[in-house]
């Protein structure tokens, strides 16, 4: 009977690891961004197979203890604090009556939104002199998640290639050429591009004494490239690709700057396969628009009419989220308007809301973390009347005009016939012979 019992036991442990090899437990990505200040953080999803209860998941985050964000361990939801270079997010399942788990993975990176993001410049016409920074980066082991950058010394006098791993010192994504910079803010990778008329010359930005202004120059031996405190003339035009910029000096035109897998900044024959990045600052969205119908309401008070009224919150484009707080008038006392509580509940915008009730709806656009101005939508109601006092009306100023069988009219009517006026939340007749 033990033995029976015993491989029993046997078959049913193997009979769940089995289980647990096959059965689907993973996040839809693996790695996410957010950006501080967001109203809500979007992570991955977790996708699991039916047979799971999301009862028996645990979440968990960083274990230091200067957090970049905290993660609810019930439901997976995340609080920002401050920036970092990417941490995983756990998602732990764990098999009642069982030590058996199961687990999942994503990393997410958050951004400061005040530091922006470097783009990659492809074509010429992108190019602008002055107070635009500018960095240099080898896309020769791009495949590797590394980049090699030029960088210059703090004694302004030395260039050299410094090698970053993406995830710690800086985060491209797809095949946007978009790097978020987490750590370029010293010095030692800003490049400022100046108009020499003909040429360009590249100033090597804010070194350690701002009073000196160094540029990057052609080697007069070996082949890095110097510093010089002249400007030196640069030329630089697109690759037949269209993928990157190829830039060479006037003094030595017949070479390029190129790559190596070790020394981007050579001087060489080969065409080149790095990257000049352009440093773009985010800038708060435009706040969206409240439509009703096919009309665009601009005021800051809006009165309901019939029955219930949609309305749609339309965003300046596609990549701004909107959200929004209707907070419904519940009562009046001694001519004090009270309004539910929930002063801070902000929802998604997804589509086109109905009200049929007086209240106040507050709304903005987001993108990358920033917000635009929050604006405030006062809704009254006032139904459509249902018995009318016989008149003539003559100050049609602010009257809304119904038929006889409640209709609204888009204004005063010119056609002879009976109809209803609102006014002042009077109604009366208007009769046009």
């Amino acid at each position: 009977m033990k033995k029976l019992f015993m491989l029993a036991v046997l078959m049913l442990l193997s009979t769940m690891l089995l289980h647990a090899a096959t059965v689907k437990f993973e996040f839809s990505a693996k790695s996410a961004l957010a950006y501080i200040g967001s109203t809500y953080v979007q992570v991955p999803t977790l996708e699991m197979d039916p047979s799971l209860s999301s009862e028996n998941v645990t979440y968990s985050g960083p274990a230091v203890d200067d957090k970049p964000f905290i993660v609810d361990s019930k439901t997976g939801e995340v609080t920002l604090l401050k920036p970092n270079q990417g941490n995983n997010i756990t998602a732990t399942y764990k098999y009642p009556n069982s030590s058996q788990t199961l687990t999942a993975q994503y990393q997410l990176v958050v951004i400061d939104p005040g530091l922006g993001q470097y783009r990659k410049v492809t074509d010429i016409s992108e190019l602008e002199s002055g107070d635009n920074d500018y960095m240099m980066v080898n896309r020769v082991n791009n495949n590797n998640k590394q980049f090699y950058f030029l960088r210059y010394t703090g004694n302004a006098s030395n260039l050299a290639s410094g090698q970053a791993n993406i995830l710690t010192d800086y985060l491209a994504l797809d095949d946007r050429n978009i790097i978020y910079p987490h750590v370029i803010t010293n010095p030692p990778y800003k490049l400022i591009l100046n108009d020499l008329g003909s040429a360009y010359s590249l100033e090597c930005a804010d070194l350690t004494n701002p009073e000196v202004h160094k540029y990057i120059a052609y080697p007069t031996s070996g082949s890095d490239l110097i510093l010089s405190d002249d400007p030196k003339e640069i030329t630089i035009k697109s690759n037949d690709a269209g993928t990157d910029i190829i830039m060479a000096f006037v003094e030595t035109s017949n070479k390029v700057i190129g790559a190596s897998k070790n020394k981007f900044q050579n001087i060489t024959t080969v065409t080149p396969t790095f990257g000049l990045y352009k440093h773009y600052g985010f800038d708060a969205p435009e706040g969206p628009k409240v439509m009703i119908g096919d009309a665009e309401i601009t005021g800051t008070s809006y009165n309901i009419t019939g029955t219930s009224e949609n309305v749609a919150i339309v965003a300046s484009n596609e990549n701004v989220t909107v959200y929004y707080n209707w907070r419904p008038t519940t009562s009046s006392e001694n001519g004090i308007v009270k309004v539910s509580p929930e002063v801070n509940k902000w929802t998604k915008y997804t589509e086109p809301i109905q009200l049929s009730e007086a209240g106040t709806l507050e709304y903005y656009s987001e993108q990358y973390g920033m917000q635009s101005e929050h604006k405030t939508l006062t809704i009254t109601k006032q139904s459509t009347p249902t018995s009318v006092t016989e008149m003539t009306v003559s100050d049609d100023t602010n009257a809304i005009y119904y038929t006889l069988d409640g209709q609204k009219l888009s204004g005063k009517p010119s056609k002879a016939g009976v109809y209803v006026v609102l006014k002042d939340s009077v109604s009366k007749t208007l009769i046009i012979k």
